[in-house]
């Protein structure tokens, strides 16, 4: 999906539908283009040892096999998931949606927000250096992260108030979490 790749049938399908349509270009900007896949596999598990054929293109085929599902991360809520691709063995760890993880997912930032601020890396929390109300400009430091006994300021995403703060001294970041949000005018 590239410019110019839009069909007739895309167009009617974003006029009739917009949000099933965006919805589902959004999967197939993360996903790729599912439609190879034979559909009954979306709606019923692989049994162990079953293998399945999945056509790229003329030429290039995928012999997939399921092996197993490996044991429940009770902290996590994941489980990885065995199988092989044209004969190499893979490991793929997945969230399992049947239960809840013990330890909460931390929110993550929009990377389109342009108010929230994400951790830039992977990191310790070992100081912070504003409160919520607190006046902000673009830049100004808000916390210190530490990671490999190196230290990195984290300035502000924009001028205006810290609107909420969603992290503690010592706070375990990984690049990407959401360290606030800022109200701009």
């Amino acid at each position: 999906w590239g410019p110019g790749s839009i069909r007739d049938v895309d167009l009617l399908s974003a006029a009739l539908y917009p949000a099933v349509f965006d919805e589902f270009q959004t999967q197939r900007q993360k996903f790729g283009d599912l439609s190879l896949i034979p559909t009954p596999l979306f709606l019923t598990p692989l049994e162990t040892n079953q293998e399945i054929q999945v056509q790229l293109e003329v030429g290039k085929t995928l012999i997939i096999r399921y092996i197993a599902l490996g044991p429940l991360q009770t902290a996590t809520a994941k489980r990885d998931v065995y199988f092989e691709i044209n004969g190499e063995p893979r490991i793929v760890t997945v969230d399992d949606h049947s239960v809840q993880p013990e330890v909460k997912a931390r929110a993550r930032a929009d990377p389109k927000a342009k108010n929230q601020l994400g951790a830039p890396m992977s990191g310790a929390v070992v100081e912070i250096k504003v409160a919520v109300g607190d006046k902000v400009k673009a830049g100004q430091a808000v916390c210190v992260l530490s990671a490999m006994k190196m230290e990195t300021v984290v300035g502000a995403p924009a001028d205006g108030v810290i609107e909420n703060l969603d992290i503690a001294i010592n706070d375990a970041l990984s690049a990407g979490d959401l360290i606030c949000t800022v109200k701009t005018d």
